[in-house]
């Protein structure tokens, strides 16, 4: 399988986790300390495959991704993996109509 097909299959795995890990509590906390742990994992995968797919730090991406990894919102990571989630769904976009 080409490398592109493998970042492509990485990232629908990732959008597809996120939807699953972004759920909170009515105070808009994790419902865990495990999806706290998870959401961070999630986040690291994440931030590996945007500096796989976006090289340039100066990539408008890349420079999101970073920060919303950074913030790592200790109780409320569900947010953070919820918004990760979303820009990972419009970098799969992007690189689909190049890819074609």
């Amino acid at each position: 399988m080409p490398i592109e097909e493998v970042v492509k299959k990485q990232i629908i795995e990732l959008i597809s986790q996120s939807r699953k890990l972004k759920f909170e509590d009515e105070y808009h906390q994790a419902l865990s300390s495990e999806q706290v742990q998870e959401c961070s994992g999630w986040l690291a995968a994440a931030m590996h495959i945007v500096e796989v797919v976006c090289p340039n730090s100066e990539s408008a991406y890349r420079k999101r991704a970073e920060k919303i990894a950074e913030r790592q919102s200790g109780w409320a990571i569900q947010s953070d993996v919820g918004e990760f989630g979303f820009l990972l769904t419009n970098l799969y976009t992007l690189i689909s109509l190049i890819s074609t």
